[in-house]
C-alpha cells in the first residue's frame, strides 16, 4: 500500500465472513449467502453456499448484510500536527472505522502543511504511530497553501503523493492552476480544488438567499463556487489534467461537470452526504452546528444533487469530515468555524436516500468504494485483493446520540433514529471494528 499508514500494522490477518450478501458493484459481483476466505491479509477466494472450510480460521458472520470492498474516504481532516485541540489522528480514524472506512485521504491543513518532502516526513511518523485506518496524504498544492508559489510537485510525487489540494482555500492563480493540470496530465496525479472565489463569497455563513434574509446576515454567493469550477474545468481541457471538485453544492456547477464530461474531459466531483440530506433551512435548526464551507444550499440544488449523484455525473461521496472543538461551535454565526464531523453517521445517513428511493443501492456501494481506485490502491471483492471489507446492515435500527468516537462533537444528527448502520469494518483481514449499541 504505497503511500498509506496505519498504526503498528499487525502481521496479515486470516479470516472466513460466511453468510454475506458479496456486493462489489465496480466488479459487477452480487452474490447472495456468499463467502469469503482471507489468507494473510489478502482475499483467497469467494463462492456462494453453504461449504465446509478446511482452514481453522476465525469467522465473522455476516448474517445476510452487505459485505462490501472496504469503504474509502477522499476527504477528510485529522487536524494533527497543529489541532490536537480539535481532534488527532488516533480519535478521527477511529472514528473513520465506526463510519466503516477502512482508508481515508487526509487534508493539508495541518501546521506544519504537507507542502514539502520535510513536513511530509514530519507528518508520516505520526501517521505510522497513531493511525488506526489507512491513511494517505494529500500534499499541499502550493507553499504554506497560500497560493503564491508552487510546491515541488515532482518531489512529492516520489514520496508516493497521489492528490494535491490547498484544501480549504481555492488555488486562485490561473498560472499556478495551469501548471498543477500540466503536472497532473504528465504524471497521473489529481488536483483536488475547494472551489470558492473570496471576493465573492466573502467567506459568509451561509448561502445568499431567503435564509441568509431571515437570519440578518450576508450570504454566500453561488458564483464564487461556479466561477472558480469554470476557470479549473476550462484549465482541464487545455492541459488534460484530472480536475477534481471538491464539495461540490450548486445545481449550476452541476451543469459545469455535465458539460465537461460530455467532452471527455478529465473532471470529477464529491459531494457531502450533508449537502444530500440537508439544505439552508436546516441552518435555522441547528444553527451553527450545520454552518459548513461551502454553505448549504436551496432544496433545489440538494435536490439536483441527488439526480447528478444517481446520473453518474458525481461519482464520489465524501464526507468532508471537519472536527472542531464546541467553543469554536458554540458562538454566533459569522465567528463560527466552518464544518461538520460527518464520518460516524454518514452511511446510515446516506442509506435514508436509498430507504426513500432516491438513489440505487447500486449508486451508494460504487461512490463509497470508488476513491481507493483514485488513491491507486483498488480493493475489489476478487481473489488476491486486500482482505479490506464493510460490513453493512442496512435495515438495522439503532439511536444515535452523538459522536461517540471523534473528538468533534458538532453533528447536526443527534437523537436521530437511523434505519442501516455499519456491522464490521476489517482490515488486512482483521477486525478493526464492530458494531455495539
Amino acid at each position: 500500500m504505497s503511500g498509506s499508514y496505519i498504526k503498528n500494522p499487525l502481521k496479515a490477518g486470516n479470516l472466513i465472513i460466511v453468510n454475506g450478501h458479496l456486493y462489489d458493484p465496480l466488479e459487477n459481483i452480487d452474490i447472495v449467502n456468499g463467502w469469503i476466505i482471507v489468507e494473510n491479509g489478502k482475499i483467497r477466494d469467494i463462492g456462494a453456499g453453504h461449504r465446509a472450510f478446511s482452514c481453522d480460521y476465525p469467522i465473522v458472520d455476516a448474517q445476510g448484510s452487505l459485505v462490501c470492498p472496504g469503504f474509502t474516504d477522499i476527504h477528510v481532516h485529522l487536524r494533527q500536527p497543529g489541532g490536537e485541540h480539535k481532534a488527532t489522528i488516533e480519535s478521527e480514524t477511529n472514528a473513520a472505522l465506526a463510519g466503516g472506512y477502512t482508508h481515508v485521504l487526509a487534508m493539508p491543513n495541518t501546521s506544519p502543511p504537507p507542502d514539502s518532502v520535510e513536513n511530509l516526513d514530519l507528518i508520516t511518523p505520526l501517521l505510522e504511530k497513531n493511525a488506526l485506518c489507512r491513511v494517505s496524504v494529500c500534499a499541499a498544492a502550493s507553499i504554506g497553501r497560500n497560493g503564491v508559489k508552487s510546491v515541488d510537485y515532482q518531489e512529492l510525487i516520489q514520496k508516493g503523493i497521489k492528490v494535491f489540494s490547498d484544501d480549504g482555500d481555492c488555488l486562485e492563480d490561473e498560472t499556478l492552476l495551469s501548471a498543477m493540470l500540466e503536472k497532473s496530465a504528465e504524471t497521473g496525479v489529481t488536483f483536488s480544488d475547494h472551489c470558492e472565489i473570496r471576493a465573492l463569497s466573502g467567506k459568509n455563513p451561509v448561502n445568499q438567499g431567503n435564509v441568509a434574509v431571515k437570519l440578518g446576515l450576508r450570504g454566500q454567493k453561488e458564483s464564487s463556487e461556479t466561477v472558480a469550477a469554470a476557470k479549473g474545468i476550462m484549465l482541464s481541457y487545455e492541459t488534460g489534467g484530472h480536475y477534481h471538485i471538491q464539495h461540490i453544492s450548486s445545481s449550476k456547477t452541476i451543469e459545469l461537470v455535465r458539460w465537461a464530461k460530455a467532452r471527455g474531459l478529465n473532471v470529477s466531483c464529491e459531494v457531502t452526504p450533508h449537502h444530500l440530506i440537508m439544505s439552508e433551512t436546516d441552518v435555522l435548526t441547528h444553527g451553527t452546528i450545520a454552518k459548513c464551507a461551502p454553505p448549504l444550499r436551496t432544496e433545489h440544488d440538494r435536490r439536483q444533487l441527488i439526480s447528478a449523484l444517481e446520473d453518474g455525473i458525481i461519482e464520489y461521496i465524501a464526507t468532508d469530515h471537519a472536527p472542531h472543538d464546541l467553543k469554536s461551535k458554540n458562538t454566533d454565526m459569522t465567528s463560527a468555524s466552518f464544518g461538520i464531523a460527518a464520518i460516524e453517521t454518514a452511511v446510515p445517513l446516506l442509506l435514508k436516500l436509498v430507504h426513500a428511493g432516491d438513489i440505487s443501492m447500486k449508486t451508494l456501494i460504487s461512490c463509497l468504494t470508488r476513491g481507493s481506485y483514485l488513491l491507486g490502491c483498488e480493493k475489489r471483492l476478487l481473489p488476491g485483493s486486500v482482505g479490506d471489507f464493510t460490513i453493512v446492515d442496512p435495515d438495522r435500527e439503532w439511536m444515535f446520540s452523538g459522536n461517540r468516537y471523534s473528538m468533534g462533537k458538532n453533528n447536526p444528527f443527534s437523537g436521530t433514529l437511523f434505519k442501516g448502520c455499519i456491522i464490521y469494518t476489517i482490515i488486512d483481514g482483521i477486525v478493526r471494528y464492530e458494531f455495539t449499541c
